[in-house]
């Protein structure tokens, strides 16, 4: 059984997430602005709610993209991180993102061999399995599946590996394009003041 945080992961890509975010702290700004409203109160726990759903969709998004880095997704989901002014909260995610998908990739591992040693088990053993701490997964594994499962682990925490690099290079490439255009902003508006003077 897929748990929640799975779900949302796997229906983030669905969504236009920067647009979610935009319009998600627009309406949160609207709603402050005509809190004199009783009606406009009422609306109010929607709205933070909206603002929270969002909010659960870009970090899902950003935990998914732990495993696998896929450039346009990520760049999706930091915008919608400025848009709802939570970017601070990504990035200090980021290593515990690398942290959980460093867990869940080796335990996603460990459980496909536990299964391939067990041919025989109900559907209720398999959901239950799959819910288990990560040691009493790897309690369950079989001897002889201990070479190729070690195997199998060192090319997941790879990918994982990369991802994270990946990331880190990303976010590196982006600070940067955003001084230089912050610079070059204020270059053209000390300029500007320059001429007028």
């Amino acid at each position: 059984a897929a748990s929640s945080s799975t779900a949302a992961a796997a229906a983030a890509p669905l969504l236009e997430l920067a647009l979610s975010g935009r319009l998600a702290r627009s309406c949160d700004e609207r709603i402050k602005a005509l809190r004199a409203l009783t009606p406009v109160r009422r609306l109010e726990p929607r709205v933070r709610a909206c603002v929270g759903t969002a909010c659960d969709l870009m970090h899902a998004e950003l935990r998914s993209l732990a495993c696998t880095f896929d450039e346009p997704r990520y760049a999706r989901a930091v915008e919608c991180a400025l848009e709802l002014e939570r970017v601070d909260d990504a990035v200090n995610r980021v290593h515990t993102n690398f942290a959980e998908a460093i867990k869940q990739a080796t335990k996603e591992v460990i459980f496909a061999h536990v299964m391939l040693g067990r041919r025989q088990m109900s559907d209720e053993d398999e959901a239950a399995l799959e819910r288990a701490k990560y040691k009493d997964v790897c309690a369950e594994l079989f001897e002889e599946h201990f070479d190729a499962c070690l195997a199998h682990n060192f090319r997941a925490l790879t990918l994982v590996l990369f991802s994270h690099h990946a990331q880190l290079l990303w976010l590196t490439r982006a600070d940067a394009e955003a001084h230089a255009r912050a610079d070059a902003a204020k270059a053209s508006a000390e300029a500007a003041r320059s001429k007028v003077a």
